[in-house]
């Protein structure tokens, strides 16, 4: 089925998501299956996906039903099965999102084309109803909460916005996440005055209403609580002074604050980090200066490099102070890793610290014969060693081989049958020089938007005016609004180039080796 799905022919991958909706009962990871084929680039496999959707007993295939609609081009065809989907799975669906165990979480688009093919108003009606019961669990709050959201118009939202609508804190809190999200994915706020509420709930005395209040506040760039928000950054305990520390980040204020705590010696790593990165929207000189001051110093460069790879120019402002702060060879060394472990290709960025870590060795020009001979020699090797190679080298921290590692979000695509799918001449042009044939799917788009900061990942297939992108390491799709995008462009492929170029001849052959052997069960020797 996943063969069939990534099929060349649209009409083969069609019949694939028809055979997933009814294999739905024998299927545990359908919902993967089918949001695929929902976002697939033939309008006829996202009609069966969709249809598939409307047979499935699952409440979350509404989900991908949904998306296949919003992300995509909707004609009268696709209309109709959606139309027939929402219909025939409300049994399964409706309930589930009446009693929160339906989340669209951020996703505030497809949550509303799925209620307003059932009336909205009388849904937006009964959901009201219910985030005031008393019955329904914390959890089951938020849900409901995303979908009063979705569809409901600045009245609505204000009704949840307001403290007395609320019986305690926590649920004032959910409330205010989805206003949030409402925010970003709707453009919509509460009718009347934002200030009032929003100072209360940060002045009381709640850890996540405050957060969550911060998080607002920010999103809607509420100027006229940043008193409030100043104290917070400097008194709250951490989450919440983290919080408050991106909220001054979002409003573009309080510089001399941040550098404050930069320069607190007794201010903890995460503290300094949200610091850091506040501090990056506001004066990107100045954030620099402290970050490569703390890259020099020993502190992670996995968690301040992305700062700066977030932001516009940053790369190239933080080569400028990197090449200045005289980095030892292992702190630059470090430092590489961790550029290449983000995905990050940057030029400048990556001859600065190559030259600190004294790396200077690079791959061989391409060439047929270069490639053939390899594959000749790599037929002499060792796969146990080759395993052995593919963990020194960071090839597992990119790419799965066998079993995943947990909690671990792999960027490059599974390696573990590559040798069923790639030739050992393929196999060795993909490790040797990945930019010369990136695999589908995993071309890097980035997308600046319109405050300057960059965001890079997979984008997912659309032809909605949104993007649709999953950020590198994350397994979440980031929904970007058409209107603050203000760049966008292909960035090529996340694996940088001359990872190979240190390995020894006989290393490269056992790696070589060991891929061709990877082929889904015990490996070669």
């Amino acid at each position: 089925l996943d063969r069939v799905l990534r099929a060349k022919d649209h009409r083969a991958r069609a019949f694939a998501a028809r055979i997933a909706g009814r294999w739905d009962d024998r299927l545990p990871n359908i919902h993967a299956y089918l949001a695929r084929a929902a976002n697939d680039e033939h309008p006829q496999v996202r009609m069966e996906a969709i249809l598939a959707c409307g047979q499935s007993t699952r409440p979350t295939a509404i989900r991908a039903a949904a998306e296949a609609v919003t992300r995509h081009a909707r004609d009268g065809w696709i209309d109709y099965a959606f139309t027939q989907a929402v219909h025939h799975h409300e049994r399964h669906w409706r309930p589930a999102l009446t009693e929160g165990r339906l989340d669209f979480g951020g996703d505030v688009q497809s949550m509303a084309a799925v209620l307003e093919k059932r009336g909205s108003r009388d849904l937006l009606n009964v959901l009201l109803r219910l985030a005031k019961s008393p019955d329904i669990d914390a959890t089951a709050r938020h849900g409901i909460f995303n979908g009063i959201a979705s569809i409901g118009g600045p009245n609505e939202l204000r009704t949840i916005f307001e403290k007395q609508f609320h019986a305690d804190p926590a649920s004032q809190a959910a409330a205010f996440v989805a206003l949030r999200h409402a925010a970003a994915g709707r453009n919509t706020k509460p009718a009347g005055d934002l200030t009032a509420p929003l100072k209360t709930a940060l002045t009381g005395k709640h850890p996540k209403l405050q957060t969550a209040a911060l998080a607002l506040a920010g999103q809607w760039k509420t100027g006229k609580v940043a008193a409030e928000i100043r104290a917070l950054a400097k008194t709250a305990p951490q989450p919440v002074q983290i919080a408050a520390l991106s909220a001054l980040g979002q409003l573009g204020k309080e510089e001399t604050l941040l550098t404050e705590v930069l320069a607190d010696a007794k201010a903890t790593g995460p503290v300094r980090l949200a610091a850091l990165e506040a501090l990056s929207r506001v004066d990107l000189t100045a954030a620099v200066m402290h970050g490569s001051k703390m890259i020099a110093d020993g502190n992670d460069p996995a968690k301040l490099l992305p700062v700066f790879l977030a932001r516009e120019g940053g790369p190239q402002v933080l080569a400028a102070s990197l090449e200045k702060a005289k980095l030892t060879e292992e702190i630059a060394g470090k430092a590489l890793a961790a550029l290449r472990a983000a995905g990050s290709s940057d030029a400048v960025l990556t001859k600065v610290l190559s030259k600190a870590a004294g790396v200077t060795a690079t791959g061989p020009v391409y060439s047929e014969e270069y490639v053939r001979e390899l594959a000749r020699e790599s037929l002499k090797g060792n796969a146990a060693n080759g395993a052995v190679v593919y963990q020194t080298a960071g090839c597992a921290a990119c790419h799965q081989s066998g079993k995943p590692i947990a909690g671990l979000a792999y960027i490059g695509p599974d390696l573990s049958t590559i040798g069923n799918t790639l030739s050992r001449e393929r196999i060795i042009e993909e490790v040797l020089w990945p930019a010369r044939a990136v695999k589908e799917g995993y071309s890097l788009v980035q997308v600046t938007t319109a405050d300057g900061t960059i965001h890079q990942g997979y984008e997912q297939r659309s032809r909605a005016d949104d993007v649709f992108l999953t950020p590198l390491g994350s397994r979440e799709t980031l929904r970007i609004p058409a209107a603050q995008v203000r760049e966008k462009k292909t960035a090529g492929t996340a694996m940088p180039p001359n990872l190979t170029a240190a390995l020894r001849p006989e290393q490269l052959r056992d790696l070589i080796h060991f891929l061709t052997q990877s082929r889904g069960g015990a490996e070669g020797k």
